[in-house]
């Protein structure tokens, strides 16, 4: 589990609930993409500064082709997608589903909240 990473994702959820920040929204420069799909919360955290140092990146970044979504969809190493952001975060598939699964959380605050049950353990 990568600690520092997923404290600073819950870190950037709560950030931009303070913000004001529309969940189904990533914002790139002066593109909007609009997805409303649990792939923002990745795509957000491709943009966050202290995740990047860390090594996270998206499709734009690594110059892959769109042919697996959106260009702000997660990429880390060879990794893309939902398997980066499981990469990067050196998580298994149920606390990984668990944070960007089909139950797209409703608000950052509740996405902040999946990311304290990964952080405390109580999904495995």
């Amino acid at each position: 589990m990568n600690i520092p990473a997923l404290q600073r994702a819950r870190a950037m959820c709560l950030e931009k609930a303070e913000e004001g920040a529309h969940l189904d929204t990533t914002r790139w420069g002066d593109d909007n993409i609009s997805c409303g799909t649990v792939g923002c919360i990745g795509g957000w955290m491709t943009l966050d500064p202290e995740l990047r140092r860390m090594g996270l990146r998206n499709a734009r970044d690594a110059r892959i082709p769109y042919d697996f979504g959106p260009p702000l969809k997660p990429s880390y190493g060879t990794s893309k997608g939902d398997l980066a952001l499981m990469d990067f975060l050196e998580l298994d598939d149920v606390p990984t589903r668990h944070l960007f699964g089909d139950h797209n959380p409703s608000d950052w605050t509740a996405a902040a909240r999946r990311f304290d049950d990964v952080l405390e353990q109580k999904v495995s």
